[in-house]
């Protein structure tokens, strides 16, 4: 996998890294590993805060749980869920609000509701470009009775995205996933989400520059 598929030529653990049946590998095993296929492996020392070190089970807890401050404290970047765009309902375009609809999206997923994120758009080589910044809703879209879906709409953009791979990163967590009584509740909570969410990522907008990610 490292040599083969990722190309390494330069591999960081951390201090306390094992790897290998019954946790059998340790640095050591991954320099002399190292040595024979042309890579360099050296430890980091771990981080961490008040709280304990900071770790992949640390991290998927405060996603599981919708703490986006202490996910991005832990990674050193906000979390980001990827996907390839595909053909939706287009219940959100009859409402004023288009979305790329995200299908096949493999990261944790934060509990259902309504965010403020940057995203985006992946080559075929998994390079990123910056995009723009909107509103990503993750849920089962209960007013409309329209299955779970991870749907993002762009401030200001007009154009085409399908088939594109897209990443959302989650910048601030705006509101709960909520069922409403009709559409014309649903569109006015949703022009209420919109300016909610431009006015917390007023830090990142404009928001297109050439050729760079966003993290």
């Amino acid at each position: 996998m490292l040599v083969d598929r990722l190309c390494a030529r330069g591999v960081r653990v951390g201090e306390n890294f094992r790897f290998g049946a019954r946790r059998s590998g340790d640095l050591d095993s991954l320099a002399d590993f190292g040595k024979q296929f042309g890579f360099e492996a050296r430890a980091v020392p771990l981080l961490g805060d008040h709280q304990g070190r900071f770790s992949s089970t640390r991290a998927r807890h405060a996603v599981a749980i919708g703490d986006l401050d202490e996910v991005w404290a832990i990674l050193s970047r906000p979390h980001a869920l990827s996907g390839k765009v595909v053909q939706g309902q287009r219940r959100a375009r009859s409402l004023g609000f288009p979305t790329a609809n995200l299908r096949w999206v493999q990261e944790a997923l934060p509990p259902h509701g309504v965010y403020a994120v940057v995203v985006d758009r992946l080559d075929e080589h998994g390079a990123a470009q910056r995009l723009g910044a909107g509103v990503c809703n993750i849920g089962i879209r209960p007013t409309v009775d329209a299955g779970f879906a991870v749907e993002v709409h762009l401030f200001d953009f007009d154009g085409d995205l399908y088939g594109l791979r897209l990443r959302a990163h989650l910048i601030h967590s705006l509101r709960s996933e909520k069922k409403f009584n009709n559409l014309d509740d649903l569109k006015l909570q949703i022009e209420l989400d919109v300016q909610e969410a431009r006015k917390r990522l007023a830090s990142f907008l404009p928001s297109v520059w050439e050729g760079q990610a966003w993290f």
